[in-house]
Protein backbone atom coordinates (compact mmCIF):
# COMPACT_ATOMS: atom_id res chain seq x y z
CA UNK A 1 0.00 0.00 0.00
CA UNK A 2 2.32 2.81 1.14
CA UNK A 3 1.54 5.39 3.44
CA UNK A 4 0.70 8.92 0.99
CA UNK A 5 -1.91 10.80 3.12
CA UNK A 6 -3.00 11.82 6.89
CA UNK A 7 -6.60 11.08 6.17
CA UNK A 8 -8.05 8.03 6.88
CA UNK A 9 -9.56 7.35 3.43
CA UNK A 10 -6.25 9.16 1.82
CA UNK A 11 -5.19 4.99 0.69
CA UNK A 12 -6.59 3.14 -2.08
CA UNK A 13 -7.55 0.16 0.15
CA UNK A 14 -9.30 2.40 2.32
CA UNK A 15 -11.08 4.08 -0.48
CA UNK A 16 -12.08 0.45 -1.78
CA UNK A 17 -13.79 -0.51 0.97
CA UNK A 18 -16.46 1.89 1.21
CA UNK A 19 -18.56 0.54 -1.76
CA UNK A 20 -17.89 -2.70 -0.86
CA UNK A 21 -19.32 -2.02 3.23
CA UNK A 22 -21.52 -0.20 1.49
CA UNK A 23 -23.32 -3.10 -1.17
CA UNK A 24 -23.05 -5.43 2.28
CA UNK A 25 -24.87 -2.86 3.97
CA UNK A 26 -27.90 -3.29 1.56
CA UNK A 27 -28.05 -7.50 2.63
CA UNK A 28 -30.69 -8.08 5.28
CA UNK A 29 -28.12 -9.51 7.05
CA UNK A 30 -28.00 -8.66 11.12
CA UNK A 31 -25.27 -6.13 11.77
CA UNK A 32 -22.43 -8.41 13.26
CA UNK A 33 -22.43 -10.35 10.24
CA UNK A 34 -21.68 -7.73 7.83
CA UNK A 35 -17.94 -7.54 9.55
CA UNK A 36 -18.34 -10.96 8.80
CA UNK A 37 -19.38 -10.65 5.09
CA UNK A 38 -16.38 -7.48 4.70
CA UNK A 39 -13.70 -9.37 6.72
CA UNK A 40 -14.64 -12.61 4.13
CA UNK A 41 -13.95 -10.08 1.35
CA UNK A 42 -10.11 -9.14 2.92
CA UNK A 43 -8.77 -11.99 3.66
CA UNK A 44 -5.11 -11.85 5.52
CA UNK A 45 -5.83 -8.28 6.42
CA UNK A 46 -9.08 -8.38 8.66
CA UNK A 47 -7.61 -10.36 11.59
CA UNK A 48 -3.85 -9.77 10.62
CA UNK A 49 -2.34 -7.04 12.84
CA UNK A 50 0.86 -7.46 11.09
CA UNK A 51 -0.31 -6.53 7.44
CA UNK A 52 0.14 -2.93 6.75
CA UNK A 53 -3.73 -2.62 5.83
CA UNK A 54 -5.31 -3.94 9.23
CA UNK A 55 -5.60 -0.91 11.14
CA UNK A 56 -7.23 0.76 7.90
CA UNK A 57 -9.24 -1.83 7.65
CA UNK A 58 -10.84 -2.03 11.19
CA UNK A 59 -10.82 1.92 11.40
CA UNK A 60 -12.26 2.23 8.41
CA UNK A 61 -15.36 -0.85 8.91
CA UNK A 62 -15.92 1.24 12.19
CA UNK A 63 -15.99 4.74 10.70
CA UNK A 64 -18.68 3.48 8.18
CA UNK A 65 -20.64 1.53 10.82
CA UNK A 66 -20.92 4.70 12.77
CA UNK A 67 -22.17 6.62 9.06
CA UNK A 68 -24.69 3.99 8.57
CA UNK A 69 -25.59 3.73 12.22
CA UNK A 70 -24.69 -0.40 12.18
CA UNK A 71 -24.23 -1.61 15.11
CA UNK A 72 -21.32 -4.20 16.25
CA UNK A 73 -19.82 -4.25 19.35
CA UNK A 74 -17.00 -5.94 17.71
CA UNK A 75 -15.95 -3.47 15.57
CA UNK A 76 -15.89 -1.00 17.52
CA UNK A 77 -13.93 -1.70 20.40
CA UNK A 78 -11.50 -2.76 17.53
CA UNK A 79 -11.39 0.75 15.91
CA UNK A 80 -11.19 2.17 19.56
CA UNK A 81 -8.18 -0.28 20.92
CA UNK A 82 -6.37 0.88 17.67
CA UNK A 83 -6.57 4.53 18.45
CA UNK A 84 -5.84 4.11 22.29
CA UNK A 85 -3.03 1.89 21.70
CA UNK A 86 -1.32 3.95 18.75
CA UNK A 87 -1.37 0.91 16.86
CA UNK A 88 -2.16 3.15 13.31
CA UNK A 89 0.23 6.11 14.23
CA UNK A 90 3.39 2.94 14.74
CA UNK A 91 2.03 1.44 11.95
CA UNK A 92 2.45 4.42 9.23
CA UNK A 93 5.42 5.50 10.87
CA UNK A 94 6.84 2.21 9.52
CA UNK A 95 5.57 3.25 6.33
CA UNK A 96 7.36 6.10 6.02
CA UNK A 97 4.76 8.45 6.86
CA UNK A 98 6.31 11.93 7.84
CA UNK A 99 6.01 13.48 11.44
CA UNK A 100 4.07 16.22 10.42
CA UNK A 101 1.40 14.00 8.62
CA UNK A 102 1.83 11.79 11.28
CA UNK A 103 0.21 14.69 13.66
CA UNK A 104 -1.96 15.25 11.50
CA UNK A 105 -3.26 11.70 10.93
CA UNK A 106 -3.68 11.23 15.24
CA UNK A 107 -6.03 14.58 14.96
CA UNK A 108 -8.03 13.00 12.32
CA UNK A 109 -8.43 9.48 14.26
CA UNK A 110 -9.55 12.00 17.19
CA UNK A 111 -12.36 12.73 15.32
CA UNK A 112 -12.97 9.52 14.05
CA UNK A 113 -13.20 7.56 17.72
CA UNK A 114 -15.28 11.03 18.38
CA UNK A 115 -18.04 10.03 15.77
CA UNK A 116 -17.78 6.40 16.40
CA UNK A 117 -18.27 7.12 19.98
CA UNK A 118 -21.52 9.29 19.20
CA UNK A 119 -22.73 6.76 16.90
CA UNK A 120 -22.80 4.08 19.47
CA UNK A 121 -24.38 6.19 22.37
CA UNK A 122 -26.86 7.50 19.39
CA UNK A 123 -30.60 5.90 18.82
CA UNK A 124 -30.92 3.06 16.23
CA UNK A 125 -32.91 2.94 12.68
CA UNK A 126 -33.35 0.23 10.81
CA UNK A 127 -31.22 0.03 7.74
CA UNK A 128 -32.52 0.04 4.32
CA UNK A 129 -32.40 -3.40 3.07
CA UNK A 130 -32.94 -5.76 -0.36
CA UNK A 131 -36.25 -7.79 0.96
CA UNK A 132 -35.21 -10.61 -1.53
CA UNK A 133 -32.35 -11.16 -3.92
CA UNK A 134 -32.49 -8.85 -7.62
CA UNK A 135 -34.17 -10.55 -10.13
CA UNK A 136 -32.67 -11.24 -13.71
CA UNK A 137 -34.35 -9.35 -16.13
CA UNK A 138 -32.05 -10.89 -18.77
CA UNK A 139 -30.28 -14.58 -19.01
CA UNK A 140 -27.47 -16.18 -20.93
CA UNK A 141 -28.02 -16.33 -24.54
CA UNK A 142 -30.39 -13.67 -24.68
CA UNK A 143 -30.05 -11.14 -27.86
CA UNK A 144 -31.02 -7.45 -27.64
CA UNK A 145 -31.70 -4.54 -30.42
CA UNK A 146 -30.71 -1.08 -28.86
CA UNK A 147 -30.26 2.11 -30.68
CA UNK A 148 -27.70 3.72 -31.02
CA UNK A 149 -26.37 7.57 -32.14
CA UNK A 150 -22.78 7.36 -33.59
CA UNK A 151 -22.51 4.34 -32.10
CA UNK A 152 -23.40 4.98 -28.63
CA UNK A 153 -26.65 3.49 -26.70
CA UNK A 154 -28.76 5.80 -24.68
CA UNK A 155 -26.94 7.03 -21.50
CA UNK A 156 -29.23 5.58 -18.42
CA UNK A 157 -28.53 8.27 -16.05
CA UNK A 158 -30.36 10.94 -17.90
CA UNK A 159 -34.12 10.64 -17.35
CA UNK A 160 -34.23 11.10 -21.50
CA UNK A 161 -31.97 11.25 -24.08
CA UNK A 162 -33.27 14.49 -25.52
CA UNK A 163 -31.48 15.99 -22.86
CA UNK A 164 -27.93 15.91 -23.81
CA UNK A 165 -29.10 15.75 -28.03
CA UNK A 166 -29.21 12.36 -28.59
CA UNK A 167 -30.43 11.79 -31.95
CA UNK A 168 -30.66 7.94 -33.25
CA UNK A 169 -29.06 7.15 -36.62
CA UNK A 170 -28.84 3.48 -36.69
CA UNK A 171 -29.15 -0.01 -34.51
CA UNK A 172 -26.80 -2.59 -32.33
CA UNK A 173 -27.19 -5.79 -31.02
CA UNK A 174 -26.08 -6.68 -27.83
CA UNK A 175 -25.60 -10.91 -26.45
CA UNK A 176 -25.81 -11.86 -22.65
CA UNK A 177 -22.55 -14.38 -22.39
CA UNK A 178 -22.40 -14.63 -18.84
CA UNK A 179 -24.19 -13.65 -15.71
CA UNK A 180 -24.31 -13.96 -12.01
CA UNK A 181 -25.10 -12.60 -8.32
CA UNK A 182 -22.55 -11.46 -6.13
CA UNK A 183 -23.26 -11.77 -2.45
CA UNK A 184 -26.58 -14.05 -3.16
CA UNK A 185 -27.90 -10.85 -4.05
CA UNK A 186 -27.02 -8.66 -6.46
CA UNK A 187 -27.33 -9.20 -10.21
CA UNK A 188 -24.50 -8.98 -12.63
CA UNK A 189 -24.12 -9.51 -16.64
CA UNK A 190 -21.81 -9.27 -19.32
CA UNK A 191 -23.71 -7.86 -22.26
CA UNK A 192 -21.11 -7.98 -25.37
CA UNK A 193 -22.10 -5.53 -28.01
CA UNK A 194 -21.88 -7.13 -31.40
CA UNK A 195 -19.23 -4.91 -33.55
CA UNK A 196 -21.81 -4.70 -36.41
CA UNK A 197 -23.98 -1.53 -37.22
CA UNK A 198 -27.62 -1.93 -38.36
CA UNK A 199 -29.59 0.77 -40.30
CA UNK A 200 -32.50 -1.22 -39.38
CA UNK A 201 -33.76 -2.95 -36.41
CA UNK A 202 -31.18 -6.54 -36.47
CA UNK A 203 -32.90 -9.67 -36.79
CA UNK A 204 -31.66 -13.20 -35.03
CA UNK A 205 -30.09 -13.91 -38.17
CA UNK A 206 -28.18 -10.91 -37.98
CA UNK A 207 -26.99 -11.85 -34.48
CA UNK A 208 -25.88 -15.51 -35.54
CA UNK A 209 -23.69 -13.71 -38.84
CA UNK A 210 -21.77 -11.32 -36.47
CA UNK A 211 -18.95 -10.66 -34.38
CA UNK A 212 -18.55 -9.87 -30.36
CA UNK A 213 -17.11 -6.50 -30.05
CA UNK A 214 -14.18 -5.91 -27.19
CA UNK A 215 -16.49 -4.40 -24.50
CA UNK A 216 -16.91 -7.29 -22.30
CA UNK A 217 -16.42 -5.72 -19.23
CA UNK A 218 -19.41 -6.94 -16.62
CA UNK A 219 -21.52 -4.39 -15.30
CA UNK A 220 -25.44 -4.31 -13.74
CA UNK A 221 -28.61 -3.77 -15.46
CA UNK A 222 -31.85 -2.49 -13.17
CA UNK A 223 -35.42 -2.36 -14.84
CA UNK A 224 -35.33 1.69 -15.14
CA UNK A 225 -31.94 1.33 -17.23
CA UNK A 226 -33.19 -1.51 -19.15
CA UNK A 227 -36.23 0.59 -20.26
CA UNK A 228 -34.27 3.88 -20.65
CA UNK A 229 -31.84 2.44 -23.20
CA UNK A 230 -34.86 0.65 -25.17
CA UNK A 231 -33.31 -2.39 -24.79
CA UNK A 232 -35.43 -5.03 -26.44
CA UNK A 233 -35.23 -9.02 -26.27
CA UNK A 234 -35.52 -10.04 -30.09
CA UNK A 235 -34.85 -13.78 -29.05
CA UNK A 236 -31.91 -16.44 -27.40
CA UNK A 237 -28.72 -18.24 -28.46
CA UNK A 238 -27.74 -21.62 -26.47
CA UNK A 239 -24.36 -20.83 -25.84
CA UNK A 240 -22.08 -23.28 -24.96
CA UNK A 241 -20.92 -23.13 -21.23
CA UNK A 242 -17.62 -21.10 -20.54
CA UNK A 243 -17.41 -20.43 -24.53
CA UNK A 244 -16.34 -16.61 -23.80
CA UNK A 245 -13.79 -17.23 -21.68
CA UNK A 246 -12.18 -20.32 -23.50
CA UNK A 247 -12.42 -17.51 -26.85
CA UNK A 248 -11.65 -14.56 -25.41
CA UNK A 249 -8.65 -14.89 -22.66
CA UNK A 250 -8.35 -10.98 -22.42
CA UNK A 251 -11.67 -11.40 -20.26
CA UNK A 252 -9.25 -12.29 -17.20
CA UNK A 253 -8.40 -8.62 -17.25
CA UNK A 254 -11.86 -7.27 -17.74
CA UNK A 255 -14.51 -5.79 -14.99
CA UNK A 256 -15.71 -9.11 -12.90
CA UNK A 257 -18.40 -9.15 -12.31
CA UNK A 258 -18.62 -9.03 -8.49
CA UNK A 259 -16.66 -5.57 -9.08
CA UNK A 260 -19.61 -4.36 -11.20
CA UNK A 261 -22.03 -5.21 -8.87
CA UNK A 262 -20.21 -3.72 -5.46
CA UNK A 263 -19.67 -0.57 -7.07
CA UNK A 264 -23.16 -0.41 -8.92
CA UNK A 265 -21.23 -0.15 -12.71
CA UNK A 266 -24.04 0.34 -15.64
CA UNK A 267 -23.31 -2.65 -18.85
CA UNK A 268 -24.13 1.10 -20.55
CA UNK A 269 -20.60 1.54 -20.90
CA UNK A 270 -20.42 -1.59 -23.12
CA UNK A 271 -23.07 -0.55 -25.17
CA UNK A 272 -20.84 1.12 -27.94
CA UNK A 273 -20.33 0.15 -31.59
CA UNK A 274 -17.39 1.46 -33.68
CA UNK A 275 -15.28 2.50 -30.65
CA UNK A 276 -12.08 2.13 -28.95
CA UNK A 277 -13.28 -0.99 -27.37
CA UNK A 278 -13.36 -2.71 -30.57
CA UNK A 279 -10.13 -1.30 -31.73
CA UNK A 280 -7.70 -3.87 -32.18
CA UNK A 281 -9.93 -6.15 -30.94
CA UNK A 282 -10.50 -9.49 -32.64
CA UNK A 283 -13.75 -10.79 -31.10
CA UNK A 284 -15.65 -14.15 -31.83
CA UNK A 285 -18.09 -15.29 -34.23
CA UNK A 286 -21.56 -15.75 -32.70
CA UNK A 287 -22.01 -18.64 -34.20
CA UNK A 288 -18.57 -20.09 -32.51
CA UNK A 289 -20.21 -19.44 -28.72
CA UNK A 290 -22.94 -22.24 -29.87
Amino acid sequence: MGAWGAGLYSSDFAMDMRPLIAAIARLPVPDGDIHRYVSGANPGVADNPADEDHTIFCLTLADQFAKKGIDCPHTRQRALEIIASGADIAMMRNLSMSERDLRKRAANLKEVRAAIETAAAAPKKPRKTLKKPQEFIMQTGDCCAFPVCKGQAINPYFASADMYGWAQDGWGAALVVETGRTLDYLVWYRLAALEQKFSGKPSMDDVREARVGGGLSAGTCSPVHFKRMQLEKIGALDLRPGAIHELVPELAKARSGDQAAIHDISVSNNLAIDTIFNRGFNGPLVSQLL
